[in-house]
């Protein structure tokens, strides 16, 4: 069976801060009916480097591991909408 995903790049409804970060970055979103999301933070060539599940609106997450540079961060809900997040860098 084929799935299909919808991916919404013009998403105003997250916000990462801070940004730029040292230590963790702050999730903060707004979906209707939406109360826990995964999150996968991937390198600019595309390659997944952490991933979290369960996470809350205002939760945060530690990216102390990474290496300084730029990243991005895509979100997907439970019922598997994709969300792509503005990028983020580490100091």
């Amino acid at each position: 069976m084929k799935t299909t995903t919808t991916i919404d790049t013009a998403d105003h409804s997250l916000q990462l801060a801070p940004n730029p970060t040292t230590d963790h970055i702050k999730i903060i979103y707004s979906y209707a009916g939406v109360t826990t999301v995964s999150v996968a933070i991937a390198d600019f060539n595309g390659k997944i480097l952490m991933t979290f599940d369960n996470v809350k609106s205002g939760d945060k997450i530690s990216v102390a591991n990474l290496p300084k540079g730029y990243y991005s961060l895509k979100i997907t809900t439970p019922e598997g909408k994709v969300h792509v997040a503005r990028q983020f860098g580490k100091l």
